[in-house]
């Protein structure tokens, strides 16, 4: 008895599997996923050169700070404090709202998604019967 490639294994269980034999509900939810999960992977990644940007523009400023700061004066005051804290809760209150207003935008783009979806699903379902229709008229 000769031994099969695994790859061979599944490619044989690919050829047997058709389109038909694949839920109407599991292709919708897929496509919602990728949808999805694109829109997820394209937020994540703005986030992180956003976060990128903001380090590295730090660290230039802090060079220039401590390039033209004179050695007796205090790096860190009371006041640069207080300041940096207002300046952080005020960009973590914006990106909370930025995220509330993605989130919504994600829920509507979602049912519109999905309303386009089984309107696509129904023509290609009466296209089909159709199809069948006249193949069964000949």
């Amino acid at each position: 008895m000769a031994l099969l490639h695994p790859s061979s294994s599944i490619l044989a269980l690919l050829a047997q599997a058709s389109l038909e034999s694949i839920p109407d509900t599991w292709l919708k939810q897929m496509a919602v996923f990728i949808l999805v999960a694109i829109t997820v992977a394209s937020f994540a990644t703005a986030a992180l050169f956003s976060g990128l940007q903001y380090f590295l523009d730090r660290r230039s400023a802090s060079r220039h700070e401590r390039k033209n700061s004179l050695p007796d004066k205090r790096l860190v005051t009371d006041e640069m404090c207080l300041q940096r804290h207002i300046e952080n809760r005020t960009r973590l209150e914006k990106a909370e709202e930025d995220i509330r207003a993605l989130r919504a935008e994600m829920h509507s783009e979602d049912r519109a998604i999905r309303q386009d979806l089984a309107e696509k699903f129904s023509s290609i379902q009466r296209l089909l019967g159709r199809i069948e229709e006249k193949i069964d008229s000949k």
